[in-house]
């Protein structure tokens, strides 16, 4: 057996005329919109002009809400769309408990055997500004707790 299969939307748009301070700010509104994914690569656009080009990767259930973020933070006039499937690891999220706080695990599973674990980041992000530690440090000691179970 091997990963799952699920069906996925790549919404794209070639962007040559969006301030680059904005970037960021569509990025996180098609998160919001509940993409699962998204990235900007940087592109030579029409006339040689340099820009980006922005792209998200999402269920269909939100592919409309992601296009509405994607028309509404940016200076696009259209978002391409490519339907996909994906193959899709079993996932599963544990929690370890470190000196001030938790950090959650993501954990990986293929055909039931663990074969990626992370650590969540802004979990140790935030627990490295209450406690005055490292974010790596947080980091490494929440891995090696997830190994440990």
């Amino acid at each position: 057996t091997t990963a799952a299969t699920a069906e996925v939307v790549l919404l794209e748009t070639n962007l040559d005329d969006l301030v680059p301070e904005l970037v960021p700010d569509a990025v996180e509104r098609c998160f919001a919109a509940g993409a699962l994914d998204v990235w900007s690569v940087p592109g030579q656009m029409k006339k040689g002009r340099p820009g980006i080009v922005l792209s998200a990767l999402a269920r269909p259930g939100v592919e409309q809400d992601v296009v509405r973020a994607m028309l509404e933070e940016t200076s696009a006039l259209g978002v391409r769309v490519a339907r996909l499937g994906r193959y899709e690891l079993e996932r599963e999220e544990r929690v370890v408990e470190i000196a001030g706080g938790r950090v959650r695990i993501k954990v990986g599973l293929l055909d039931g055997r663990v074969v990626n674990v992370a650590p969540e980041h802004d979990d140790c992000a935030e627990l490295a500004k209450t406690t005055g530690r490292a974010v790596k440090s947080i980091w490494a000691e929440a891995l090696a707790l997830a190994y440990e179970r």
